[in-house]
């Protein structure tokens, strides 16, 4: 009898046409999770003007959507460990499929924030997912590439956001943006024929569904019915998965990565959510606002596609304090009233620091969890992100709905730049402590 380790199999592979369809179809539920996500920001100046409804209500909306995404996060996370990542990410397309569908059938403020929090369970759980499972499904020498690739997914799909909204909201179609949300479902066909379950799991089972599945990621791997197969986490214990994120040595790891999502999502949502509806009140046309939106969106792929040079050549620490020192002084230089030109400049790169901040973070996160836990550790860690991303949309709504000074509207944002200030910080000082023990 032969004892196969399923990690080294996949990990020694080269990169073929099993990786890139599972890839591809898991970068694009990455892409449309990210554009049922940005609708809501992309829609609230229509969805303002056309019910009536305080940016206060929406702000408080947008919240609870935040704690909604939290608790999805930790759910799904926990499930993808416990009961398969594939079933849980179909599970996941249907909640944000459902939810944002349902949202442009919606007319009361108690009937929108039920369905935005239905989304938003599922779009917190897609991401965790997607990452988890490209992490595991790619050959060593092209896994930082493919887990940093993936993250581009959000920010592509909030460049769809409000290119939609540039053919909808003009004249009013705020239901329109919405109920495009039902189509995603037939992603789930998708996932059923490309995506495989994880083989921390499929090896507790049927031996013939592991032996095809390598196969299919190493040719060279010849399967035989006799073969043991086990992988890199098969005999840690899987039970108490939360425990295991502060135990061997994790605890410092797990603290550093729940406060690094904290600061950028906090930072990612505030923009993602009120840009529009800040620089309609600023007194930019509905057309320039929704750019200004797509614009910040744009900056993240040639960011994203940075990275993976960045990281290999900084290590993934010091490309996340570059990425987040850039974008620091450029979202200070968003508080300056300048020309579109300038605007759109300083958005675009503005954007570029910040998802490609948020993708490092997230495959760094992916690489220092175990296979046997990642998706409790991913999905902490973005639930986390979710708490302090809560703080955006009424933080905002609450500063908008004031209107004392433009100075004013704009205090979320500095609060957002300190926050991503101090998310370097934690990373830099754990980065010198660590050379100090080192000597």
């Amino acid at each position: 009898m032969r004892s196969v380790n399923v990690s080294d199999v996949i990990g020694k592979s080269k990169l073929n046409a099993f990786y890139l369809a599972s890839f591809l179809v898991l970068l694009l539920t990455m892409i449309i999770d990210g554009s049922e996500l940005a609708v809501y920001g992309t829609s609230l100046p229509v969805l303002i003007e056309s019910t009536g409804i305080s940016p206060t209500v929406f702000g408080l909306i947008g919240t609870f959507a935040q704690y909604a995404m939290m608790l999805g996060g930790l759910i799904f996370g926990m499930s993808s460990d416990k009961f398969g990542r594939k079933i849980t990410l179909i599970i996941c397309v249907l909640f944000y499929s459902i939810g944002t569908g349902m949202f442009g059938l919606s007319n009361s403020p108690v009937e929108f924030a039920i369905w935005r929090m239905v989304a938003g369970m599922g779009l917190a759980g897609v991401a965790p997912i997607c990452v988890a499972l490209v992490s595991e499904y790619s050959p060593i020498k092209n896994r930082v590439t493919l887990i940093t690739l993936i993250t581009v997914g959000p920010p592509m799909g909030g460049i769809i956001a409000p290119l939609l909204g540039l053919i909808f909201l003009p004249s009013g179609s705020w239901r329109a943006l919405y109920l495009i949300g039902f189509i995603p479902i037939v992603m789930i066909i998708f996932i059923i024929k490309y995506v495989p379950e994880s083989m921390e799991r499929l090896i507790k089972g049927d031996k013939r569904i592991v032996g095809n599945i390598l196969k299919k990621a190493n040719p060279d791997f010849d399967p035989s019915p006799n073969d043991e197969y086990v992988s890199n986490t098969s005999e840690k214990p899987k039970k108490a998965a939360l425990a295991a994120l502060f135990k061997d040595g994790m605890l410092r790891n797990t603290i550093l990565f729940w406060v690094a999502f904290i600061c950028v999502t906090f930072s990612l949502t505030s923009i993602n959510t009120w840009l529009p509806k800040l620089m309609t009140g600023q007194g930019y046309p509905l057309y320039n606002s929704l750019m200004f939106t797509l614009i910040f969106a744009l900056g993240a792929m040639p960011a994203i596609a940075f990275a993976g040079w960045v990281v290999n050549r900084l290590g993934y620490k010091k490309a996340i304090i570059t990425y987040l020192g850039i974008t620091t002084v450029l979202v200070l230089l968003m508080l300056v009233k300048a020309g579109v030109v300038i605007l759109f400049v300083i958005l675009f790169f503005s954007g570029g620091g910040l998802y490609g901040a948020f993708g490092l973070i997230y495959s760094y996160t992916a690489g220092n969890y175990p296979i046997a836990y990642r998706g409790t550790g991913i999905g902490w860690a973005g639930s986390m992100g979710r708490f302090g991303a809560s703080f955006g949309p009424i933080i905002g709504g609450l500063l908008i709905a004031a209107d004392p000074s433009t100075a004013n509207q704009f205090m979320f944002l500095i609060i957002a730049c300190l926050l991503v200030v101090a998310a370097a910080s934690i990373i830099y000082i754990r980065d010198i402590t660590e050379g100090m023990n080192a000597n």
